[in-house]
């Protein structure tokens, strides 16, 4: 029986499963250390302002998949160029802290972050993008779980390539079902690591291959949300806040739901896509009118309620939600696309064609796009080549917002950037020495 025939990519992922195989911690910057504990730090906070998952959504599910799943529950995972790897770096939680140290965790962590990372960069452009949902955390998973468990490079790899198969088929399910489909992927790859090679991309757009060689640290760009809201909703939601607030402070008073006549939010095109999909900013800005009770000087931690409080806040929830108009605008997408273009390198040639089925099926295939983007987008994937890539520039999620009031006023917010817990100081036990246990990191819930 003839061996199976290697994907474009496959070399590729192995190549970086080697990177990863031979990574030390005197290889890796500080900030990307930090970065590391971060996420971890990110992880146990919000699974232990969630006890009572434990008791409702998790209990039928697996013990090793239940951590990923909390921490999904409110789509407010870390994410890195809009890839949400965090869920992903959730499962080490499932492994036996005694047989590892914090500095074995910090490089799984790593590692999983960056190939997770770049998964969710070379699928950036797709225009199957909404298939394509749980790629990074699942691939993030695999890669940490593989790394941990001394996989060689080749086989971290083959392990990826199986990640990348289960993740095609997920449905896009939301919350703690995204979470334990990220899991089940990612553990469904491990078992699967010594089978001969997937076959990739079959029926999805071809990925930026040099978005998956080692170069820069992505992890540099992490986000840690606020606000448990989806990576590309998360300035829509926040830009509202932050209008909610203004008024709080001009006006003494919060704003209610009566006194709102309209809510327009322009956004790009994955934040549209995300929204015609599943439609949640329409709902996530009622629940944030309806439970605004903050001073002019706080953050909202979160726009997700318990059931019994939404029910008697529901009216008002859906008073608002009525009067929300999400528009795509397609000036957005290409601010998105820009903010994108140092990380992506030289367009691979099937991208280029999806990117431009994309844009012809929506009419502007050529035209509207700014002359110097649209230049090199019609000279083909040989002339899509970006500077180095900034340190630590994280993707812009741009956002217009108008909020028309019933006095006949409006109040405007533009944002580009998630607001990020990732420059928060480390706290105890996080910031353990990296010859410490790694039960430090990986506390019992």
């Amino acid at each position: 029986m003839p061996a199976p025939q290697e994907s474009n990519i496959l070399p590729a992922l192995r190549a970086l499963g080697r990177w990863a195989r031979a990574l030390t911690a005197a290889d890796v910057p500080e900030d990307v250390l930090t970065a590391a504990r971060a996420q971890l730090q990110h992880i146990d906070a919000r699974l232990h302002a969630t006890p009572e998952l434990g008791r409702s959504i998790l209990g039928g599910l697996a013990a090793n998949l239940q951590d990923a799943a909390a921490y999904a529950a409110f789509d407010g995972d870390g994410h890195i160029l809009g890839s949400r790897t965090g869920v992903g770096i959730a499962l080490l939680r499932s492994t036996p802290p005694e047989a590892h140290t914090v500095e074995q965790i910090l490089l799984a962590t790593v590692v999983g972050m960056e190939i997770g990372a770049r998964i969710g960069l070379a699928t950036l452009l797709s225009d199957r993008v909404s298939q394509s949902s749980a790629l990074p955390g699942a691939c993030a998973g695999a890669a940490a779980l593989a790394w941990l468990n001394g996989a060689d490079g080749d086989a971290i790899g083959n392990t990826v390539g199986h990640a990348i198969v289960r993740a095609q088929a997920h449905s896009g399910a939301p919350g703690s079902a995204f979470g334990a489909a990220v899991g089940e992927c990612a553990f469904g790859a491990l078992r699967a690591a010594g089978e001969p090679a997937p076959t990739l991309w079959s029926d999805v757009a071809a990925p930026l291959p040099e978005a998956l060689a080692p170069g820069p640290w992505l992890s540099r760009t992490l986000v840690l949300p606020k606000l448990c809201v989806p990576a590309p909703l998360a300035t829509a939601v926040e830009g509202v806040d932050e209008i909610l607030r203004r008024h709080v402070k001009a006006a003494d008073k919060r704003l209610r739901a009566e006194q709102i006549e309209r809510i327009e939010v322009r956004v790009s095109f994955p934040t549209w896509a995300i929204e015609r999909k599943r439609p949640m900013i329409a709902d996530l800005l009622g629940r944030l009118v309806a439970f605004h009770v903050l001073g002019p000087d706080e953050r909202a931690s979160t726009v997700t309620v318990s059931e019994g409080n939404s029910l008697d806040k529901a009216p008002e929830i859906d008073e608002v939600a009525a009067r929300v108009d999400v528009i795509h605008d397609w000036a957005l997408s290409i601010g998105l696309v820009r903010s994108a273009i140092p990380y992506l390198g030289k367009l691979h040639a099937a991208q280029y064609r999806s990117l431009r089925k994309l844009l012809k099926s929506k009419g502007i295939w050529p035209g509207v796009l700014p002359a110097d983007l649209w230049s090199v987008l019609q000279a083909g994937p040989s002339a899509w080549k970006g500077p180095s890539a900034p340190a630590g520039a994280p993707l812009s999620w741009p956002v217009q917002i108008k909020l028309y009031t019933t006095r006949g006023g409006w109040w405007p917010e533009r944002r580009h950037l998630a607001e990020s817990l990732s420059t928060a100081p480390i706290a105890a036990p996080f910031d353990a020495a990296l010859n410490a246990p790694a039960s430090a990191l990986l506390g019992v819930r």
